[in-house]
């Protein structure tokens, strides 16, 4: 295998037409002829979106030049309060979903219209999970995937995790980082206290796949067995080098969100 995740179809998320936040196109599922896997980067000020297929391009810009962010980015031109992006389809609804310094901010992922916001201690498996004994509630990664038949919401903080059923809301599993031997021997290798940057799960080649970054390196696993499939350094991906860390020295590259999505090919989305 390469040793990025270009080469991707999507097949665990229902996420249809994930809106690319770049023109502010309101594109609609009947306008769109077509769709394509989509690789969504934030990091800094910036996004990047990519195609997944080829690592093409298709655009970029500053995350407050698209008027949804400007909440979650604090209404500051850095954007240091955005955390974590997922999108996920749940009760027929497509969302892209964003949390933020104690925040979370759900969108309708075809239009961009708010859906719902809310402190995220206000929500009791977080209060009780991930949120507990913080003083602002900040998740490092949060995701989703169909596990095994079940759609997982899945968070990662202050290295520890939390499974959660998607659609109930009740706790799977949870438990340190560090006891996850993948995690110890990956990205995890040397932290008293593991953190990851971001945490994505995709299909490849019909081969469910987790796919972590931290301390400026990628590791991509077989989300069923567990098996190392790739790491490297994320300055070796040609299209990461010549965009989200672009000027950073090796090994301190850091993205704040990545995340895989089918998103329209019509021409106002590029």
């Amino acid at each position: 295998m390469k040793k990025n995740l270009v080469y991707i179809s999507l097949g665990l998320l229902t996420t249809a037409m994930a809106l690319l936040p770049l023109q502010n196109q309101h594109t609609s599922v009947a306008q769109a002829e077509t769709t394509q896997l989509t690789e969504l980067i934030t990091a800094g000020s910036q996004y990047y979106n990519y195609d997944a297929n080829t690592g093409q391009l298709l655009s970029s810009g500053f995350l407050v030049g698209v008027p949804r962010y400007i909440a979650p980015c604090g209404g500051k031109f850095a954007c240091a309060t955005l955390q974590t992006r997922a999108f996920v389809t749940l009760s027929g609804q497509p969302i892209e979903s964003i949390t933020a310094e104690g925040y979370y901010y759900n969108y309708d992922a075809n239009t961009g219209q708010l859906l719902s916001s809310g402190y995220t201690f206000d929500i009791p498996r977080y209060a009780q999970g991930p949120c507990q004994g913080q003083p602002s509630c900040k998740f490092d990664t949060r995701t989703f995937a169909t596990v095994n038949g079940q759609l997982t919401e899945s968070i990662t903080a202050n290295g520890q995790y939390w499974n959660y059923n998607a659609n109930t809301g009740q706790l799977l599993s949870t438990g340190n980082l560090l006891d996850v031997s993948r995690y110890a021997q990956g990205p995890c290798q040397g932290q008293t206290s593991c953190k990851f940057d971001t945490r994505t799960f995709v299909t490849f080649n019909g081969q469910l796949t987790e796919s972590i970054t931290a301390n400026g390196q990628y590791w991509n696993y077989n989300a069923n067995t567990g098996q190392l499939l790739s790491t490297g350094n994320l300055l070796d991906v040609p299209r990461y080098a010549q965009g989200p860390c672009s000027g950073q020295p090796s090994g301190t590259c850091t993205f704040t969100t990545r995340s895989f999505a089918s998103t329209p090919t019509s021409p106002s989305t590029k």
